[in-house]
């Protein structure tokens, strides 16, 4: 980019805005972020985020660049009562092959409600001396120069002044963070542009969350618990996360008829029909402190930006605005994390806008492979075509990584590595778990998890707990 840089706008202080807005503070001499919501002053959900009441994960590959980022971040959240997870070995894990191993790794994030990340983070960005948040303030449209070659500003609606709410506000660059209901292809086609073509998985999965107090003399060695069929032996499933003040998130998730009910006592019967009681067994008598929240706007979207000839300058775009992604798999945050990187590496070049989305395209499809590649194995999926002789023979591999992994420590852990984006996936093919994988098939093995397995004992070692 190689017009000024004075100043930056940023659409959306979600996760990804945060972060493009902490990148733009480096090369810009102020920043503005404008948001339509109310922006709370304590950690918690707020309208613009419909999966705010639902966990949120923070991949280890996230919580690393959060920590680059704003130094003495974990920290914050640990003083805030956020607790730390060892994915090794406070996890366990189960599956039709049964529960994972546990041992003790680095591999470490910390648990929290997405009220308190974004709080944390929000304020951190905003502490900022050359950034500036608009609450109540909503982008109605793009301000271009006469040939509309080039985005100048957004033009702006006040949404709590009763005269002179609408405004313009000039910017050198514009982005675009607003999420899933982003208003790009509308803007872009009301100056003319061509609108990028869509890719669209939608496996139909639906869940639902809902908040309990941690039993005060529970005993269990255990921070997260998920108990998850796997096709082709259904979808069912759920989650136990820890959060601030004690708390679990109760997340239950399926595709199709198996989507889970949003209505009490319902939402702790589902749990009965799981591959494991486990889940059941730790929920059935727990205090519930919430209602049941439901969400099923779970397709995977990814808008080919990357493919247009034609873009405006001065005008990028982000985030889910750009490349929504499945929720279920956590990897939303660390995304933004991911593509707030490439925003930094392309500041630092004398290259184009359209170039920047190319260079974002790269750097989600790992996310999205990953993403989709789960989806697509679920009966009923819509969008994607048939997957062809290679596509089905990577899905049966990883299947059976799967299974391995149940028994095989080094498995688990590079499987743990890969689904937290610190390894990528040709990790999966490494000689130990090839052979492993290979083995499985000669001798035709199936899943032998049972619903009467115990849960594997803790470790020896273990992390600090702080």
């Amino acid at each position: 980019m190689t017009a000024p840089r004075q100043h930056a706008i940023v659409i959306g202080s979600s996760v990804a805005g945060l972060l493009a807005a902490r990148i733009l503070s480096d090369h810009f001499e102020r920043v503005t972020v404008l948001d339509r919501d109310s922006l709370p002053d304590e950690p918690e959900p707020r309208k613009g985020v419909p999966q705010a009441t639902h966990v949120h994960i923070l991949l280890r590959r996230g919580g690393l660049i959060l920590e680059d980022l704003l130094p003495g971040f974990d920290v914050e959240l640990a003083q805030a009562g956020a607790p730390l997870i060892n994915w090794t070995s406070d996890f366990v894990y189960f599956t039709p092959a049964g529960w994972g191993p546990r041992f003790p790794s680095t591999l470490t994030t910390r648990g929290g409600s997405r009220g308190l990340l974004e709080y944390t983070l929000r304020h951190r960005v905003a502490a900022r001396s050359n950034i500036a948040l608009e609450a109540r303030c909503e982008a109605i449209g793009l301000l271009t120069n006469e040939d509309r070659s080039k985005v100048t500003g957004v033009r702006l609606n006040y949404r709590d002044r009763t005269s002179d709410a609408r405004s313009n506000l000039p910017g050198d660059l514009i982005v675009d963070a607003s999420g899933r209901t982003s208003h790009v292809l509308d803007w872009l086609t009301d100056l003319g542009y061509t609108p990028p073509a869509e890719t669209v998985i939608d496996s139909h999965l639906g869940y639902a969350t809902r908040v309990y107090q941690r039993p005060p003399h529970f005993a269990a060695d255990w921070r997260v618990m998920m108990v998850r069929a796997r096709p082709p032996y259904g979808t069912r499933g759920g989650l136990i996360y820890p959060i601030e003040h004690d708390r679990w998130m109760v997340n239950l998730g399926g595709a199709g008829d198996e989507r889970p009910p949003t209505d009490d006592p319902a939402f702790v019967e589902f749990m009965r029909t799981f591959i494991h009681p486990a889940l059941y067994e730790a929920i059935k008598d727990t205090e519930p402190l919430s209602p049941v929240y439901g969400y099923r706007r779970t397709e995977n979207r990814w808008r080919h930006y990357e493919q247009l000839t034609r873009w405006p300058e001065n005008f990028v775009v982000l985030g889910d605005a750009a490349y929504a992604f499945n929720p279920i798999y956590g990897q939303g945050m660390t995304v933004a994390g991911l593509e707030a990187q490439a925003l930094d590496r392309w500041l630092r070049t004398a290259q184009g806008c359209l170039d920047f989305q190319k260079s974002l395209a790269k750097v989600v499809r790992l996310p999205w492979l990953l993403a989709t590649n789960e989806d697509s194995r679920i009966p009923g999926v819509e969008g994607n075509a048939r997957p062809n002789r290679l596509d089905a023979l990577l899905q049966r591999y990883i299947d059976e990584v799967v299974w391995l992994a149940s028994a095989d420590a080094v498995t688990f852990e590079t499987f743990v590595r890969v689904s937290h984006l610190t390894a990528p996936p040709t990790a999966l093919m490494q000689p130990h778990i090839a052979l492993g994988v290979l083995k499985r098939w000669l001798r035709r093995l199936k899943p032998a998890g049972q619903s009467t397995d115990s849960i594997p004992a803790a470790p020896a070692a273990r992390l600090p707990a702080g």
